[in-house]
């Protein structure tokens, strides 16, 4: 192959130092002999008016008829200021955000009983509309229980003083009648199938004790009351009646856990060998058949509650390989919990938590990005431009698989494969253990046949960081075979396709596609987008490759784009 290759970088260049002295080891992943699971539709679907339709199966969301991988971020509109609500769902589109997820806390809208407030930082319908122009859909968590660490779980107080709550007694539920009346009034128009952004709806939340019909009997009152979106959900320790598929349970997964001392210790969330989705060491039991449902979270944590007495401080790069680290093993859905921080509303927290709700956010409190919004983004647009394929494809596990998580010798690696087509997931970050670099080799089995990545020499992992590498990514109707470079963003212009790569820290880059359909662009000392012309020497598909530091990465949008459109600016440092 001869491929002409030049690194180019944002503004200036990380230096790496790579370890020759690692032990080289192979590690195999048998993708010809994986088991793949039968899709099956679930009875909730719906188009807007335009004619875009969603659906959703066993495995995973639809689109007009395409598998779909949406990223969602939790903001709850009344902990923070309405007039900053537009800038900060800006900050949210830019990160590659599709869905914003809100709690409808009871408590906030009626009180005193019988007098409800939707005014102010509790407009729910300007949130929603906002939400709407910024071309974000909305999935609205409605309780009538919640928690979200408000006052009561979100009841009113004389809710909370009532007998037999959280149930199908009469009294109880016609004041819950009440509560979806006063929803459905504020978001009429606003579904999906109205042409608003509405999509999504959770009925109560972590309801693992109370009545199965229960859940069945709060759906149809809110359809009744113009609650109508495409899905509903609800948390997966609930019971409720799985096998009329009445919601889509959806779980959760922190890599920080502030209800636990200094945030807790290592965790299993960074196994890929370890599936969430049935550890029930979290759930206590296991509440539904899994192989039902698609994979995907309400509460991806991204950092974590405090309380007054329990401090400790989020990671961005763990964040980032827990989300990796779920992606892998079969997510099709992400959630986060929280996404944008924000602060209690006076008189409305639960006892014995600070007034912040920050939750060391990507998003603070303040409505500043911090460090892990940088982090998440590169994934972001991962999951936005290649989700389609990511999102149809299987998990396929190593014969050997990494189960105790203060393992710092075993390389964590998984793939998602739709055939020979698909990405491999590798993994040295854990919380709380430190992992050393990891030099290694892997070998894949495959039905055309076997090879080894790299066909020469080996790959370094250093510690603290992942990747993702594409196994015959097919673009523009040429296939890279492979790459030790991480895809981050696609594009089409002019008859070929651009593909945005980064190089991890300490990795050698390498890229096996024909020589005459792949081109790595080269160009003067200083590159933009805007200005590059199109040449007889660029054939098919154009490879940008980028070096790793995501400090360098704007805070603001960052969006790759065709020629001719002001993009980002990219500086060449070294060619050979």
């Amino acid at each position: 192959m001869n491929l002409s290759r030049s690194i180019l970088s944002l503004f200036f260049l990380f230096g790496f130092s790579i370890n020759a002295g690692a032990q080289i080891t192979d590690y195999v992943l048998d993708v010809k002999n994986a088991s793949s699971q039968p899709l099956q539709v679930i009875n909730m679907q719906g188009s807007d008016p335009k004619g875009i339709s969603l659906a959703v199966n066993n495995r995973y969301f639809e689109k007009n008829g395409k598998p779909w991988l949406p990223v969602m971020g939790e903001f709850h509109y009344i902990r923070f200021p309405d007039q900053y609500w537009e800038e900060q769902l800006a900050k949210m589109k830019a990160c590659g955000i599709s869905i914003v997820a809100t709690y409808v806390f009871w408590n906030a809208h009626e009180n005193p009983k019988g007098v409800w407030n939707w005014e102010g930082n509790r407009d729910l319908r300007k949130f929603i509309s906002l939400c709407q122009k910024h071309g974000l859909l909305v999935w609205l968590r409605c309780g009538p229980w919640s928690h979200g660490e408000q006052l009561y779980g979100g009841f009113p107080q004389w809710i909370e003083s009532m007998k037999n709550t959280r149930s199908n007694d009469p009294a109880y539920l016609a004041e819950c009648e009440k509560l979806f009346a006063e929803i459905g009034r504020q978001t009429k128009g606003l579904y999906f199938s109205e042409g608003g952004p509405i999509i999504g709806a959770q009925l109560e939340n972590e309801y693992a004790s109370g009545q199965p019909k229960h859940i069945g009997v709060l759906k149809k009152m809110a359809i009744e009351n113009g609650i109508r979106p495409v899905y509903f959900s609800i948390t997966a320790n609930t019971v409720f009646d799985d096998k009329n598929f009445e919601a889509l349970p959806l779980q959760g997964g922190y890599p920080y856990r502030g209800w636990e001392r200094a945030g807790g210790g290592p965790t299993k969330d960074f196994l890929y060998a370890n599936d969430q989705w049935i550890l029930t060491a979290d759930l206590g039991r296991l509440y539904y058949d899994p192989e039902q449902y698609p994979r995907g979270l309400c509460e991806q944590g991204a950092g974590s509650q405090m309380t007054y007495n329990n401090r400790f401080t989020v990671e961005p790069a763990v964040v980032e390989a827990h989300l990796q680290n779920q992606l892998g093993r079969g997510m099709n859905l992400i959630g986060y919990y929280m996404f944008q921080g924000g602060t209690q509303m006076p008189g409305l927290k639960e006892p014995g938590l600070p007034e912040s709700y920050d939750f060391q956010a990507p998003l603070d409190e303040f409505g500043l990005p911090r460090a892990s919004y940088k982090y998440l983004k590169i994934l972001h647009h991962f999951i936005n431009d290649f989700g389609e394929g990511l999102a149809a494809a299987n998990p396929v596990q190593p014969q050997i698989k990494v189960v105790r998580q203060t393992d710092k010798d075993t390389l964590r690696y998984i793939g998602r494969f739709t055939g020979d087509s698909g990405f491999i997931f590798l993994n040295n970050t854990q919380v709380r253990v430190e992992q050393p670099d990891k030099k290694f080799r892997l070998r894949l089995n495959l039905e055309g046949g076997p090879f080894t990545i790299p066909a020469k020499g080996d790959i370094l992992l250093k510690g603290q960081t992942t990747a993702i590498l594409p196994v015959n990514l097919k673009t523009a109707g040429v296939n890279i075979r492979y790459a030790t470079i991480q895809p981050l963003a696609r594009f089409s212009t002019n008859g070929h396709d651009d593909l945005l790569f980064f190089q991890g820290p300490g990795m050698k880059e390498a890229l096996v596609a024909p020589s005459k359909a792949v081109m790595l662009w080269e160009g003067d000392s200083r590159v933009s987008l805007a200005t590059m012309k199109p040449s007889a020497a660029m054939k098919k598909v154009l490879v940008f490759l980028l070096l790793r530091p995501v400090q360098v990465f704007p805070s603001g949008c960052f969006t790759p784009g065709a020629m001719g459109a002001p993009r980002l600016m990219l500086k060449q440092l070294r060619s050979r």
